[in-house]
């Protein structure tokens, strides 16, 4: 009989289930200490670059409305940041930040607001395991990750609480229109079908491309 402790809690896990709960927890240490960081600091970047295409108006002339999830988020969160800087209002209609990972200050939350003329949601979900495992280790704490709790005191920001249509970080994409849905977007299908997937090496293999999603919508 074994138990593993996570976040403070314990769990009784039988003799395979502790070798596979192990494997996952080691490799999330390696995405902690290489391509993790590497990630977060690249989204950054990334959201400069489509602050700059949103600016340039690459993308028509009309309101953008921003959806994404986990890093694809945080591109997000930052290409507003730099429209933001810049001073440049009535490009973004409507923002959906979904299990962002982002810990940032309460004063930039406000000013990408600024920049939202319409809806500015974060679904965050109580329940994803991996995004606070990743800050907690990364940085010892997860009291500021906006994918894990609402965000507190910023006029026009809505927090949505996801927890009950996902099953973790990994499922944003899966359960991505029942998510839509209670946001108020019309879909077709409760989920979107996945590939089958055999063996927890593969698996474990697109852990972190999973994590990128950023979709732009013209309203």
């Amino acid at each position: 009989m074994a138990y593993q402790c996570v976040n403070g809690h314990f769990f009784h896990l039988t003799s395979r289930a502790h070798d596979v709960f192990s494997l996952v927890l080691t490799k999330l240490g390696y995405l902690i200490d290489n391509p993790w960081s590497n990630a977060l600091d690249r989204a950054k970047s990334a959201g400069r670059v489509l602050a700059d295409v949103l600016i340039q108006r690459h993308l028509g002339v009309r309101p953008i409305t921003l959806i994404g999830f986990s890093l694809g988020a945080r591109v997000i969160f930052y290409a507003l940041l730099e429209i933001a800087k810049q001073k440049k209002f009535g490009i973004v209609q409507d923002v959906f930040l979904l299990g962002a990972t982002l810990t940032v200050s309460q004063k930039l939350w406000c000013e990408t607001r600024s920049v939202v003329s319409g809806r500015y949601v974060n679904a965050f979900a109580r329940n994803d395991w991996v995004l606070n495992y990743l800050f907690r280790a990364s940085s010892g704490t997860v009291g500021t990750v906006a994918g894990l709790r609402p965000i507190e005191g910023v006029p026009g920001l809505e927090n949505v609480d996801v927890t009950d249509k996902i099953a973790g970080h990994m499922s944003y994409r899966t359960f991505m229109p029942l998510i839509l849905d209670q946001l108020g977007f019309p879909v077709f299908s409760d989920f979107f079908d996945e590939p089958v997937v055999s063996g927890l090496r593969q698996e474990l293999g697109n852990l972190h491309l999973s994590f990128i999603f950023c979709g732009c919508l013209g309203t």
